[in-house]
């Protein structure tokens, strides 16, 4: 009843007009909990939640529940409708994402298939441009965009002050919808919107541009109606009485802790079974179920993201900040925590598989919150160990004068000066992002291990090697085998020093089962028989993918897998990038990455073209002829071929009338990028330079592909090669291929190397992963690994009295 009593006190209303929404995030009458998220809507879900408002459609309801003394109301879900509702009406947002979106409606309505009555454009930080009107999650093709920045008028979106330069460019007649609204929420007239729109600096470009379609409306005659139309619209949702409202729910959220607290009470006391007690534990983790299901039919709110919330809840907003800081430019927060998470019970000797795996379930998450506090003695709420080992790496500057997080940066990132062989941003965020389980075990290694790793040494070198292999070649086809690779090295991680670790050691570990692909030396003479086979192409109707398969699977593979995937390549350009972007550039909304990958020898060249060489059609795609690329540069380039792109300012680029035309604006580029190139005559060597390629790539000036084909092939193989060396020389991928059979009795049982622990696994030791039980099945030893160990050891027997002749007491 106390509870009861305590919702009674509140005003709840049962609905909310869109106007008081609007006024939530300023008015101090609603707040967001810790556990909320930041926005995370997309501009498609904005643009389809306007079409239905302003139609009248439901929208769902907003969670809401009373907080504090003062029972002040708290919202639980409906975040991200409010905030789209805010930006739609010109207003403050709670995480103050106005300065990252902007709401256009475009006046001519949808046509043909859409559904749509209103077509809304979202343009953000990120593409300012908008998206695709046909399909509003679409982005737009570089063509498109190259053609929207000679619109606008801006040389480099990245520098524009703020989004008030753009609008939406596919679309038809789009205008700003907060015209329509004036501050204090009413909407305006006609005549305002119209002076409004004719004022408007991007209106004339707009007009002129509908207008030279032939139309049989000009712009100035659509504009009136269209705005009154909508401005009707407007009327009916925003009307005090009779406009749209959302309903509210709410929900004694206290009284839901209670009960869940008894339950667990309950628990502990009954004689279940423990598999039937972990089983009610999980259903009668109510905190879980209540955000999951909220979330169900939004953005989810899951896994990792829901510990993250959890966890937020229970520490102070300074551990907070200093968390999400540190993972600026390395690792999303939610991910850190649950790396952190089997960091520290790794720092606590725990054991099993469930102690390297990286699914947490927020029950258990939810335990490590309230165990183990500090401070309950004095009566305090009390600390969690977990909460002090964070602060330890996030705010303790133990490391060379950094944090760890600041340290696991350091060694990872590339710096002209003082690491010519590290990672472009996007590469060290990938770790993070694709193949967790490898950061974690670099994070393990230093943490825990304490490996020491002088900045730009060999080992240094082959560190960054071993991260890209597990991660690269180690992810499998449908991108789940990280955790594979994870529980393969695990025994080398927990017991190998420093060099062995980082070495050729692990690599033939994480090889079992097949789990890492194999790699080859590009040294070797099988290798250089596949290079050439990609060097000299068959007949144009043959293919050479089916040529190097059948020469070696294992080569195919390789290159198959490597030739496309785009963080080589960024590894390859890593020095254009980081002089190029700064690393904000890198942390927009809705996307990392702010270039175009960008076709070398155009994609129109092959793209629907018959006739068109197999072997040069097949490697079209691949690195080779990719680039990345600024969308300020790929603005200056049009469809032509590389020799014009590389060399833009050459006699056989341009007519000589059109020289001075063509300068101004590399001009320009050259006097805004100083750092990067002193002079334009330098453009040509320069161009080649950040883009990665060879002289050859001049010659190229062939628009049609279809019968001198093998120059523009031969070219984008050399340069796929180029790549790939680029990648082994620098990061010592040759010292880490395995010189021997990896389980050879001088690397797995020299007292030096051994990998196993006496209660545990032997390197060689087999056991086979069931995905159904999720553990490992001992089967023995195999009669293969029997021979690769120089032994015929056939059983677990055999493998004790291996122990007992090679290991010390």
């Amino acid at each position: 009843m106390r509870n009861d009593r305590k919702m009674s006190k509140i005003d709840q209303k049962a609905n909310y007009t869109i106007a008081e929404i609007a006024r939530w995030p300023t008015d101090g009458n609603i707040s967001l909990p810790t556990v909320q998220r930041g926005f995370v809507w997309k501009p498609a879900q904005i643009e389809n939640l306007w079409d239905s408002l302003l139609r009248g459609y439901p929208v769902g309801a907003f969670v809401l529940s009373t907080y504090g003394k003062d029972n002040k109301l708290e919202m639980l879900d409906g975040q991200q409708r409010a905030t789209a509702i805010c930006l739609g009406l010109g207003q403050s947002t709670f995480r103050s994402s106005e300065e990252k979106f902007k709401i256009f409606i475009d006046l001519i309505p949808p046509t043909g298939d859409d559904s749509r009555k209103y077509r809304f454009r979202v343009i953000t930080r990120s593409h300012p441009w908008g998206y695709q009107r046909g399909d509003n999650a679409k982005t737009l093709s570089a063509d498109r965009i190259r053609k929207a920045m000679l619109e606008y008028g801006v040389d480099d979106y990245l520098a524009a002050g703020s989004l008030d330069d753009f609008y939406p460019a596919d679309a038809d007649l789009p205008i700003p919808f907060s015209f329509f609204i004036d501050a204090n929420g009413s909407v305006q007239s006609s005549e305002t919107i119209i002076a409004q729109v004719r004022m408007w600096k991007h209106w004339s470009k707009i007009e002129a541009k509908w207008n030279a379609q032939g139309k049989p409306k000009t712009a100035a005659s659509i504009l009136p109606d269209r705005i009154a139309a909508i401005r009707e619209s407007c009327l009916l949702m925003l009307d005090k009485d009779h406009g749209q409202k959302i309903p509210a729910l709410y929900l004694d959220f206290e009284r839901i802790r209670t009960v869940a607290a008894a339950d667990e009470d309950a628990l502990e006391t009954s004689a279940l079974s423990d598999q039937e007690q972990e089983e009610q534990e999980e259903s009668n983790d109510e905190i879980e179920n209540l955000f999951v299901r909220l979330n169900a039919g939004g953005t989810p709110l899951q896994g990792e993201e829901l510990n993250y919330s959890i966890l937020k809840a229970h520490i102070p907003r300074p551990l907070q900040d200093a968390i999400e800081k540190s993972c600026v430019g390395l690792v999303s927060p939610a991910r850190f925590v649950t790396i952190a998470y089997r960091l520290y019970q790794q720092a606590n000797k725990a054991t099993g598989r469930d102690a390297i795996s990286l699914k947490i379930k927020p029950k258990q998450f939810q335990k490590a919150m309230l165990e183990d506090k500090y401070g309950k003695e004095k009566g305090e709420a009390g600390i969690s160990k977990f909460e002090l080992f964070l602060r330890t790496i996030v705010e303790e500057k133990a490391y060379e004068g950094k944090t760890f997080l600041q340290y696991v940066r350091h060694l990872l990132s590339y710096s002209r000066k003082s690491l010519p062989f590290g990672f472009p941003h996007l590469v060290v965020t990938s770790f993070g992002e694709s193949a967790p389980e490898v950061l974690f075990i670099f994070m393990y290694r230093l943490l825990i291990h304490k490996d020491t790793i002088k900045s730009g040494s060999d080992l240094h070198r082959r560190t960054l090697g071993l991260l890209t292999l597990l991660s690269w070649l180690g992810k499998g086809q449908k991108q789940r085998n990280h955790a594979k690779v994870l529980r393969n090295i695990w025994p080398c991680a927990a017991t190998l020093p420093t060099e062995k670790f980082w070495s050729a050691i692990t690599v033939a570990r994480a090889r079992l089962q097949n789990i890492l692909m194999r790699f080859p030396s590009l040294n070797e003479k099988a290798a250089k028989e596949m290079l050439q086979i990609l060097r000299n192409p068959p007949q144009a109707r043959t293919s050479v993918w089916n040529r190097l398969q059948e020469a070696d699977n294992d080569c195919h593979d390789f290159f198959y897998e490597i030739l496309r995937n785009k963080m080589v390549l960024l590894y390859a350009q890593r020095e254009f990038l980081a002089n190029f972007f700064r690393e904000a550039h890198f942390q927009l909304d809705d996307t990392s990455v702010p270039f175009d990958w960008d076709h070398i020898s155009p994609l129109s060249y092959v793209h629907n073209k018959h006739n068109i060489a197999e072997p040069l059609r097949s490697f079209y795609a691949t690195n080779g002829n990719f680039r990345a690329w600024p969308y300020s540069l790929n603005r200056m380039d049009q469809n032509v071929p590389p020799s014009y792109k590389l060399d833009p300012l050459s006699n056989n680029s341009i007519a000589k009338n059109d020289l001075a035309a063509a300068s101004k604006p590399w001009e320009d580029f050259v006097l805004k990028h100083k750092h990067m190139i002193s002079d334009i005559q330098e453009l040509s060597p320069r161009l080649l330079e950040w883009s990665f390629c060879g002289k050859q790539w001049l010659s190229l000036d062939d628009w049609d592909l279809k019968t001198n084909w093998r120059p523009t092939y031969a070219a984008i193989i050399e340069r796929n090669i180029g790549i790939c060396r680029e990648w082994y020389d620098q990061l010592k991928i040759e010292a880490l291929i395995p010189k021997s059979e990896p389980f050879s009795v001088e690397t797995v049982l020299d007292l030096n190397v051994i990998v196993f622990t006496l209660s545990d696994t032997l390197l060689t030791k087999r056991s086979v992963y069931d995905d159904r039980t999720e553990n490992y099945q001992e089967q023995g030893w195999s009669a293969e690994t029997g021979r690769a160990a120089g032994q015929r050891i056939e059983s677990l027997q055999g493998f004790r009295l291996l122990k007992r002749q090679f290991l010390p007491v």
